[in-house]
């Protein structure tokens, strides 16, 4: 009976850590959060902290880096929006990664937001920093 409970627990545990929900950042979203005042944005941002996150970005800029423990530090700009700028400081362990990127592709990304830092007291412009989880470079 013992073991049964044990394998019945283990398996509901498992497919709650597979069904994870991720935070898309699309024109939806952007526009629903460019429409709130400066501490709303916070809030909300802040509330999104630590959850896995999804963005198709353009690639600024790839470069070595120590931060988290990573090896790189791919710069980009979420390609969703015009009212409010957002930054992605994107770090990975993949060189795969950075042998294939160039300043002004498009790369959609999923990973785990990190920290969230605006960059004005308009509250239109912000840096996240991301760990990297998987990602591609989109051919258009």
């Amino acid at each position: 009976m013992k073991i049964l409970l044990i394998a019945a627990f283990l398996s509901l545990a498992s497919t709650n850590l597979i069904s994870e929900d991720i935070f898309v950042f699309n024109s939806i979203i952007v526009s629903k959060i460019s429409k709130m005042n400066p501490i709303e944005k916070d809030k909300y941002i802040l509330s999104i902290q630590k959850s896995i996150i999804s963005a198709k970005v353009v690639i600024e800029s790839v470069e070595q880096n120590t931060e988290y423990k990573r090896a790189y530090r791919i710069t980009s700009v979420l390609s969703e929006s015009n009212q409010i700028s957002f930054v992605f400081h994107i770090y990975s362990e993949k060189k795969d990664y950075i042998d294939l990127m160039k300043k002004g592709d498009i790369f959609e990304f999923k990973g785990q937001m990190v920290l969230c830092t605006p960059l004005n007291i308009r509250r239109d412009k912000y840096i996240i920093d991301v760990i990297l989880q998987d990602g591609a470079i989109v051919l258009e």
